[in-house]
């Protein structure tokens, strides 16, 4: 069996590399190629220097589209020429048993292909547009074609995966997808990595934790205005957009806060393991994977009333969840830095919830078992 993984538009394997993430992403497909003899090709939207990865990648076969197509400037210009790719990588494309997206983003390439050499698609669906663009307001030319775009992929699927169960029934409802050509496959976490520290670990108890890209949609503005003249400090762990803004901010309220560049994945768990509570107040969230680590490390976690993370959290049994308010967010975050037995106590609970319905064996059985489905 070989599969074909179409990256999220626009993604490379430079940049699952610049951000810490490579070794995690390929993690499952190194699973299944050791376990169940799968061969993968990883069709990303880099150019040669992808190439640079092989070695990391274990035998799993790279097209990077732009090695051979130019890449232009203009973003649409890019979006045309993407519609070629079906057709310049038509040997390898048709050589393959199933096509899979990497996220919906990109998956009308996929959905073309499909249709184009008759292999059955997988799409995944780790986070929905659509879903998050009606959370954030965006609407007009931009939702629409995100709409158009999706659904095109979605009703060419042979079968979706979606990381929570939240996200198949938007699917479900809002492009008309039969429920029983679709399965939960949560975001997988490795416990045996993330896991708790030893107890000579001395925690971290006059800062909290955020990881994660320094986007809106993060509401870290709220954060700082919890810890406003509070003296207690912040760490981020993370880049993105909003970094001047949210610098200013903690200048603005004096909140003693500590930058940390991009941070590879596998040396993470000595962060979560460090501090006593790790903070999640986005506005809403697909299937948060640094929540769930988070909690694998044992870490106590506090997290907002919103779309996905409370699909995650069970009020004060893994964590707690507080209103969208910097008054409520603050006494959660003191009651816990004060508080180390409750920490521990819910430390344990997001653990063992993590063990139990996070793993990432349970995550490559199912997918394997999607696998079977798709090529009796």
């Amino acid at each position: 069996m070989k599969v074909v993984l179409f990256f999220t538009y626009g993604v490379s394997l430079k940049d699952w590399a610049r951000t810490g993430l490579l070794q995690r992403e390929i993690t499952p497909y190194t699973i299944l190629m050791r376990r169940e003899n799968v061969s993968f090709i990883f069709l990303t939207y880099g150019d040669e220097e992808d190439r640079r990865y092989a070695r990391e990648l274990s035998g799993i076969e790279i097209i990077p589209v732009f090695e051979r197509l130019p890449r232009p400037k203009s973003k649409f210009l890019q979006f045309v020429l993407s519609m070629m790719i079906p057709w310049i990588y038509r040997a390898s494309l048709r050589d393959a048993t199933i096509y899979k997206t990497n996220q919906i983003w990109g998956g009308w390439l996929a959905a073309l292909s499909s249709l184009l050499w008759k292999k059955p698609l997988l799409v995944r669906c780790g986070y929905e547009p659509n879903k998050n663009n009606m959370h954030a307001g965006i609407s007009g030319v931009r939702q629409r074609l995100t709409y158009v775009l999706s659904s095109f992929a979605y009703r060419h699927a042979a079968h979706t995966i979606g990381t929570t169960s939240e996200i198949i029934q938007y699917i479900t409802d809002r492009f008309y997808v039969d429920k029983e050509t679709t399965s939960v496959i949560p975001n997988w976490v490795d416990s045996s990595t993330f896991k708790p520290p030893d107890h000579s670990t001395r925690k971290i108890t006059d800062k909290v934790l955020f990881v994660g890209r320094l986007s809106k949609e993060k509401n870290l503005s709220l954060l700082i205005q919890a810890l406003s003249n509070k003296k207690i400090g912040l760490t981020i762990v993370g880049s993105g957009p909003e970094r001047n803004r949210i610098e200013m901010m903690a200048v603005e309220h004096a909140v003693p806060i500590e930058f940390l560049p991009q941070i590879s994945n596998t040396l993470m768990p000595q962060y979560y393991q460090k501090y006593a509570v790790y903070i999640l107040c986005s506005e809403f969230e697909g299937s948060p994977k640094t929540l769930l680590e988070a909690m694998s490390c044992g870490c106590a976690v506090i997290g907002t009333d919103s779309p996905g993370i409370t699909s995650v959290i069970e009020h004060d049994r893994t964590g707690l969840i507080v209103p969208n308010s910097p008054s409520d967010l603050f006494n959660a975050i003191e009651y816990l830095l004060c508080k180390p037995t409750e920490r521990q106590r819910l430390g344990l609970a997001a653990r063992e919830f993590i063990v139990e319905r996070h793993s990432l064996d349970d995550a490559v059985k199912a997918e394997w078992s999607v696998y079977q489905k798709l090529v009796p």
